[in-house]
């Protein structure tokens, strides 16, 4: 049943006039399909596609990184980016809760020593699994608040085949089976180009 307004009416109730739409009559007979609903999340596929256009885009090293952690955040709680020099792992950027921000910025893990991310640097490879209980990397679960995961995800970061840092990941106490580890490969090496571009971005700018 549609309520039917006269003009007069209208006239002495300016109000009517503004709820009223000139096909469906009182604004409150919309049709519920029309209703606008919010944009789905988007998937693996989608957020890569983001993240590479935000790495190409990027004209500071720290934008990248920003790159790189926003597409990990729906699938890894915490998240640490780590780089290599003169021989250690230091601390970079974190995100997520229950880190140490004093403990990564003081992390420092030697890769002549046993360590997770020796293994990883050495075979380009990745690391998905609990974190191995070396003394070498007791500096990295200082850095998690000293509350080591059930399982983590690591994956190196190259500059055209030169070892850079690593991307870490956790979930605390669920696990990182949900991860995308094919898209977070394929992040790691869009970041490779990236970085060389960033490189040499800045070459250009001193010549």
């Amino acid at each position: 049943m549609v309520l039917e307004i006269s003009a007069d009416e209208l006239d002495e109730f300016p109000s009517l006039r503004e709820n009223m739409d000139p096909e469906t009559g009182p604004s409150g007979d919309h049709d519920p399909a029309a209703i606008t609903l919010p944009p789905e999340p988007l998937g693996p596929d989608g957020r890569l596609n983001l993240a590479s256009i935000a790495m190409q885009n990027a004209e500071m090293r720290e934008e990248i990184g920003d790159a790189l952690l926003e597409f990990c955040a729906p699938y890894l709680g915490r998240r640490l980016l780590l780089v290599v020099r003169r021989g250690q792992v230091i601390g970079w950027r974190a995100e997520g809760s229950d880190i140490d921000r004093d403990g990564l910025r003081d992390l420092s893990i030697v890769l002549d020593r046993p360590t997770v991310f020796g293994r990883v640097s050495k075979d380009s490879e990745y690391w998905r699994g609990p974190l191995p209980k070396m003394p070498a990397d007791q500096p990295l679960v200082r850095a998690l608040a000293g509350i080591p995961p059930s399982d983590c995800i690591i994956l190196p970061m190259f500059v055209g085949g030169k070892p850079l840092g690593f991307l870490y990941g956790d979930n605390l106490h669920l696990g990182v089976a949900d991860a995308p580890i094919d898209h977070l490969r394929r992040l790691m090496a869009k970041a490779d180009l990236a970085f060389q571009v960033y490189l040499l971005k800045g070459k250009i700018r001193t010549l």
